[in-house]
């Protein structure tokens, strides 16, 4: 199923966003997130962190008669008033899933016809990278994200007020969408040589509070859940014991440098966001301090819709014969692709190190509540790690 729709966008891919054809853009668009929507929503067993909200949901959260604000049932407030009044109208945790994959995938694809002419493949691009953590794995921070994505708007025409009561709402499904609270106040920074200084500072400070500090935040990722991922990226096959050195390499070489790249081709061309830009500096500022400590990793998904505008803008301008790009420009921009590609390639066979199984084995192959397949490796990755 997953080949067949990666095909499909290949061929609207290059009907409407290289050649540019406009008949029946809207229609296949919209095709493309029902598909979306029914793929997230009606999935089966695919995703560790579903089948720990699945088993909350059966067994913990009450029915809105039962609901009180004085306990949050493990979550926060407004993903459990949600999730309660879904459980009560509807019953199953199926409807949960729906109307999760609804609310993320509607937010996400207006967000991004408005952001780029290259709908189809910045589609491409969320569905191969961000796909999978936001509708499966990530849920209670992906409807935060939504409400963010919302809130951009509101930065773009300075009505603050606004924005922060967005962020509100974001906060309240879940907490580490605070960090979204300093985004009015770097409005006015951009990517140039001064914040390639700044991220080397930032990688510097970073490794030094892993060496001295690493086993105090460990400690503090059992106690407090946003923080949890520590461990997890510490254990990662890129890293080395010591200061990460291949992974800080890896990390430089293909999620930030390739950004740094893009912005300025993308900026020479007249195609460009202040606003954005900003907010794409401050996911670089945390892609490089998870380097050394992996609990900013938490902080970058807020920005990976934002990443996906920057990656469909250079991949699909550079392919757009209208735009003349020097030879100079398309080398950057071709080194741009790799680097999305190799990224997106070794998050995915990255193994686990107590199933030894790959990432991607979480969700593939497809499995839906018609079908109720189960495969058995997949099963014991889920067993050892709920």
């Amino acid at each position: 199923m997953y080949f067949v729709l990666i095909a499909f966008f290949i061929i609207l891919i290059y009907v409407y966003d290289l050649k540019a054809y406009s008949h029946f853009r809207n229609l296949f668009y919209n095709i493309i997130l029902i598909s979306f929507i029914l793929l997230a929503g009606l999935r089966y067993h695919i995703g560790i962190d579903s089948l720990r909200y699945e088993q909350w949901f059966n067994n913990d959260l009450p029915t809105i008669n039962h609901f009180s604000f004085n306990s949050y049932y493990g979550y926060e407030p407004l993903f459990v008033l949600l999730s309660s009044l879904i459980k009560t109208l509807f019953g199953g945790w199926i409807f949960a899933q729906i109307i999760f994959a609804f609310i993320i995938n509607v937010i996400i694809f207006r967000y991004i016809k408005k952001y780029t002419r290259y709908i189809f493949t910045a589609v491409l691009i969320y569905f191969i990278s961000w796909f999978f953590d936001y509708n499966c794995e990530t849920i209670r921070q992906s409807l935060a994200v939504a409400v963010f994505l919302m809130s951009i708007r509101f930065l773009e025409h300075k009505k603050y007020v606004k924005y922060y009561i967005f962020a509100i709402i974001a906060f309240l499904f879940h907490y580490s969408s605070i960090v979204v609270f300093i985004i009015p106040l770097i409005l006015k920074f951009r990517i140039n040589w001064v914040s390639c200084v700044f991220f080397v500072v930032l990688l510097a400070i970073g490794a030094y509070v892993r060496i001295k500090f690493g086993a105090i935040l460990n400690l503090l990722g059992t106690l407090y859940e946003p923080i949890l991922h520590y461990s997890v990226y510490e254990n990662n096959a890129l890293v080395t014991d010591s200061l990460n050195y291949k992974g800080m390499i890896f990390v430089i070489g293909c999620n930030v440098l390739p950004y740094i790249f893009a912005v300025n081709i993308l900026r020479r061309h007249n195609i460009s966001n202040n606003v954005l830009e900003a907010i794409l500096l401050l996911y670089l500022s945390f892609v490089i301090l998870a380097c050394n400590i992996p609990l900013f990793h938490r902080f970058t998904q807020y920005f990976g819709i934002i990443s996906v505008i920057y990656f469909a803008d250079i991949m699909g301008s550079s392919f757009n014969t209208s735009i003349r790009y020097n030879f100079k420009s398309k080398i950057v921009a071709t080194y741009v692709c790799m680097a999305f590609l190799l990224s997106t390639y070794m998050q995915n066979i990255s193994v686990d190190e107590n199933t030894g199984l790959s990432s991607y084995r979480r969700y593939y192959p497809y499995s839906s509540i018609i079908t109720k397949t189960t495969y058995s490796d997949r099963e014991y990755f889920f067993s050892s790690t709920l």
